[in-house]
């Protein structure tokens, strides 16, 4: 089994591709180094720094304010009512960043594990074999 993945390697196995709402592609330094473990961990989760940094937050309308902070009384109703937008905005927003992420990073994880059980057999054969 081979150790590492590079970037592009790792997105066409997983199947994940590129991140969501992004039209360039995002190229870290060590893109083209084979990674696993922690240090692929890492690449994945620069690269998620990036694609957020990269996505522009979505505007919010006069409209979509007011509508939130009608009904609410006093002045806490209105940090209530930026909070629950905030909330709103950041879900439709970075949700599907995240989820490509966790995929990106779980299929990292999977292949650490395969790697170690590959190890731990390795090692259980080179065992038995001093041994007979």
């Amino acid at each position: 089994m081979q150790w590492g993945r590079t970037t592009e390697e790792e997105k066409s196995e997983s199947r994940i591709g590129s991140w969501p709402g992004l039209t360039t592609n995002i190229k870290p330094p060590n893109s083209r180094l084979r990674l696993y473990g922690g240090a692929a961990f890492e690449r994945v989760m620069h690269e998620f720094r990036c694609a957020t940094y990269s996505v522009e937050c979505p505007p919010v309308s006069r409209e979509k304010v007011k509508a939130k902070y009608a009904g609410r009384g006093g002045g806490r109703g209105i940090t209530e009512a930026a909070a629950e937008i905030a909330r709103s905005v950041a879900r439709s927003w970075l949700a599907p960043l995240l989820d490509t992420a966790c995929e990106r990073l779980a299929f990292v994880l999977k292949h650490l594990f395969d790697l170690a059980m590959e190890t731990n057999h390795n090692h259980l054969c080179l065992a038995d074999c001093k041994f007979l």
